[in-house]
């Protein structure tokens, strides 16, 4: 089975950030069970208790607070909206 990219759209007092993550092997959106995001650093839990973690590079520019987001939106590549979390 192919790897499946998602599009996770987090909002902040800021415009927005969004970032490209690559799931693992055999796991798709509806593998998802949570995202959670906080200072910059993310991860995702599966339904089956499995985790990933990424990182989020902010721009130097932005000096506003990004300790949490106020909502997070997934995408597929076709920019279909798959959840909200």
């Amino acid at each position: 089975m192919k790897k499946q990219e998602i599009e996770i759209v987090a909002r902040y007092d800021i415009p927005y950030s969004s970032y490209y993550i690559v799931l693992p092997k055999g796991k798709t959106h509806k593998d998802i069970q949570d995202i959670w995001i906080k200072w910059g650093e993310g991860e995702i839990t599966f339904k089956d208790n499995s985790v990933i973690w990424f990182e989020i590079d902010f721009s130097k520019d932005i000096v506003d607070d990004v300790k949490r987001p106020e909502r997070i939106v997934v995408y597929d590549n076709e920019a279909r909206k798959l959840g909200e979390f």
